[in-house]
């Protein structure tokens, strides 16, 4: 299953790097901020990694929408959207829906890990074929 368009990891990325230039954080101060490494939150920002769970619940207590993060919807921040404190049920419609987002995620990161790990052995099977061929002349 492909990724809505506003919720590539490209996207999700950049929506990352949006929150933390307007934290006016440095990639060093935001990991501390939320505790995970400096080469996860390279590569998320790049659009290379997927945003864990954690990061997403850490950016709400922050108070950054989840939905603007995930899906590019809304306001970067809660109080510029509806108040999340006021509709609970709203809230546990959201956790469902985020819940269902990661899950499929989490699918399509190990069928791409697959698919990479065939590339890398097929490449490796050609570059040994090439190697070959050197060698032969």
């Amino acid at each position: 299953m492909k990724c809505p368009i506003d919720a590539s990891p490209i996207l999700v990325g950049k929506r990352l790097k949006s929150i933390r230039m307007d934290l006016h954080l440095t990639q060093q101060e935001f990991v501390k901020k939320l505790g995970i490494s400096q080469q996860n939150i390279s590569l998320c920002e790049r659009g290379l990694g997927y945003v864990s769970v954690p990061i997403v619940i850490e950016l709400h207590h922050m108070g950054y929408d989840t939905k603007w993060l995930l899906y590019g919807k809304g306001s970067m921040k809660i109080k510029d959207n509806e108040d999340a404190e006021s509709n609970p049920l709203r809230l546990k419609s959201e956790n469902k829906k985020l819940n269902a987002r990661i899950q499929e995620i989490e699918s399509e990161r190990a069928e791409l890990s697959k698919e990479l790990i065939q590339r890398l052995s097929e490449f490796v099977d050609l570059q040994k074929k090439l190697n070959n061929i050197i060698e032969e002349r």
